[in-house]
């Protein structure tokens, strides 16, 4: 069997499995088009070896991509080459062979606390559009939500009356609960009063919705990025930025790491306790920061 069918068998295998078109695009990218198409060739799949691979990580080592790039192309290579032994179209794992690959570990940058108020400050006026900038900012800041997240909320996710969100779970992780400030309550009641009823019911339930009546896409997210973070000068400026504020601060306010993994929506532990060095980080450097729920209550929203 060539290389490019059992290809096909492991992406049909994601789809089943409900992965996201995102990350199959990855896929597609990094292991057919990079790995397949431009390296290996459709090969027959018994004559893959490790060399091949060890010939494919020296060439990528060899562009003018960092070494984190390096890392992520493998991890996609490595999937598919497991499914290959797990299915039996090769007879070893070749990818255990492959020692772990050290990369540059930077340290995690948040927005700081002139940089959030500048954000909400550079949002004029009380349009439709502008309250749903607040509210979505207050949301990405207030709970570390990502992005395909909040384009999912409905209105029977926040319950007023006792400051919390039902967060729906993305990229295979459970849905949480989140605690929100009354700022952030405020920003989404405002939003709500102007909000754009949409024409179909499809979308009636959807809290964010764009002029169409059509739920609001990672792209629309993107663009508040770039028109109110970006353009005012904050060039580390992104949607996910404001996770790893949120999850960073939330280091800062408490030492249980269980709590602030059920925040964050972690599978894993070592994931949180990698904030609370990022945390440390600030607190060594003297970087004074106010608890989210006190910087959100000092923005007028």
């Amino acid at each position: 069997m060539k290389i490019s069918e059992t290809y096909d068998l492991f992406i049909f295998e994601k789809e089943v499995s409900g992965i996201y078109k995102s990350t199959i695009k990855t896929y597609n990218n990094i292991v057919k088009h990079i790995f397949i198409d431009n390296f290996i060739g459709d090969i027959d799949v018994q004559e893959l070896e490790l060399k091949d691979l060890q010939k494919f990580i020296i060439s990528l080592r060899n562009k003018d991509i960092s070494v984190n790039t390096v890392k992520t192309y493998w991890r996609h290579v490595k999937a598919f080459i497991k499914y290959l032994y797990r299915n039996e179209f090769i007879e070893h794992d070749l990818s255990v062979k492959i020692p772990p690959m050290k990369g540059y570990k930077p340290i995690k940058d948040i927005y700081l606390d002139d940089e959030i108020q500048l954000i909400f400050s550079s949002i004029q006026g009380n349009s439709v559009t502008a309250l749903q900038k607040r509210a979505i900012f207050c949301l990405l800041l207030d709970t570390g939500m990502r992005q395909a997240e909040i384009t999912r909320i409905e209105f029977e996710d926040i319950n007023i009356r006792h400051k919390y969100i039902n967060i729906r779970g993305s990229k295979g992780h459970e849905d949480r609960r989140v605690p929100i400030s009354i700022a952030t309550i405020k920003a989404v009641n405002k939003y709500m009063q102007k909000r754009i009823i949409p024409f179909n019911d499809e979308n009636q339930n959807l809290m964010f919705v764009n002029r169409d009546g059509k739920g609001v896409t990672n792209r629309t997210i993107r663009s508040y990025i770039d028109t109110n973070v970006k353009n005012n000068g904050i060039t580390k400026g992104n949607t996910h930025l404001f996770r790893h504020t949120f999850i960073t601060r939330k280091c800062m306010e408490t030492n249980d790491a269980f709590y602030v993994q059920q925040l964050a929506g972690h599978k894993d532990l070592s994931t949180t306790k990698m904030y609370y060095q990022y945390a440390n980080s600030y607190t060594i450097a003297k970087v004074k920061l106010m608890p989210i729920e006190q910087l959100l209550a000092s923005i007028s929203m």
